[in-house]
């Protein structure tokens, strides 16, 4: 069973999102996959079989050579093996599935409940900072897309607890609040971030109306999600379709 796992009706048929991790990847390991990919085109070949078994669909899998960035492509200009630069995909057609890779950063879902659309981003603390969410946001008008009917779900990430960075990265964010970003008592440039949090926090600020949703599934040492800071060399994969 595929831990974060979710299944939506919609009016254009169901939309299905999740993340597959280490607990669930493990399982359905063969020979060939004993060590990890080590380039994006791999981990495109990776992820298209894993997503494939798991979801028993012989579906159209897209993924990115991802940067940290704010990129966002939609699924007809991209080439399928996985290799264009970006953090975020965007799809409107039917058994597309949008992938992209994880180990402490925030996989963000989107869909609408209306019009058929899907996407999903990869945003640590670089693509928070630099707004990839609020770009997408920004441009849902070009797909004809009403924010008033998406909803966002924040997927398995470090928490906040386990998240500690310097005050090069915690300036970028004091302004969002105690919620999103503390010190600590270690020392002056110790602070714990929260970039669930920190994504919220820039919605709401964009005076978007858009449901938003974050269980705060933590991925840090735990049995079913990769975590770079626990230097697991996995990537948890973050996949979403609709089917008519």
């Amino acid at each position: 069973m595929i831990p974060f796992y979710r299944k939506i009706e919609t009016n254009y048929g169901n939309v299905i999102f999740g993340t597959l991790g280490k607990d669930y990847q493990k399982k359905i390991l063969t020979l060939e996959d004993a060590t990890y990919p080590s380039n994006a085109i791999d981990w495109h070949a990776y992820a298209e079989k894993k997503i494939k078994k798991a979801l028993f669909k012989d579906t159209k899998v897209f993924s990115l050579n991802q940067e940290h960035g704010k990129r966002i492509w939609k699924t007809e200009d991209i080439d399928t093996d996985g290799n264009n630069v970006g953090d975020g995909l965007i799809s409107k057609k039917e058994n597309e599935c949008l992938v992209i890779r994880t180990a402490d950063c925030v996989p963000v879902f989107v869909y609408s409940t209306r019009t058929p659309f899907v996407s999903v981003l990869h945003s640590g603390w670089k693509g928070t900072f630099f707004g990839i969410t609020e770009s997408l946001l920004n441009s849902l008008s070009d797909y004809d897309v009403d924010p008033m009917d998406c909803k966002i779900v924040l997927g398995p990430y470090i928490q906040k607890t386990n998240y500690e960075v310097k005050w090069d990265v915690a300036e970028k964010f004091l302004k969002l609040g105690p919620d999103v970003i503390e010190g600590t008592s270690k020392s002056e440039e110790s602070f714990l971030l929260d970039t669930g949090a920190a994504i919220e926090e820039s919605i709401k600020a964009m005076g978007v109306e858009i449901k938003i949703q974050n269980e705060h599934w933590e991925v840090f040492q735990t049995p079913n999600f990769f975590s770079h800071r626990a230097k697991e060399a996995g990537r948890n994969l973050n996949f979403i379709l609709w089917e008519s």
